[in-house]
């Protein structure tokens, strides 16, 4: 059963952040960090995978490669085996 009509092409979009991947940046990054900084990080992704356990799904692969960083500040919680 295919359930995309004949001739038509899906697309998956997502958002390109510019920071590239926590893994990186803990290597290459500054080497001080403040403990508010990296506690808002921790909250953020708190914050995410309540939301990807509540609508039902589990992520089974986090790790700083699959979590993003979108400006100076903000994370992204990435490859949920799209």
């Amino acid at each position: 059963f295919n359930p995309v009509p004949k001739g038509f092409v899906l697309h998956l979009v997502m958002e390109y952040c510019t920071g590239g991947d926590l893994d990186t940046y803990l290597h290459e990054g500054p080497r001080s960090m403040f403990a508010t900084h990296i506690l808002g990080w921790i909250l953020q992704l708190l914050h995410a995978l309540g939301s990807v356990h509540h609508a039902g799904l589990c992520h089974r692969d986090i790790k700083p490669e699959n979590i993003l960083l979108s400006g100076a500040s903000q994370l992204k919680l990435g490859d949920l085996g799209l």
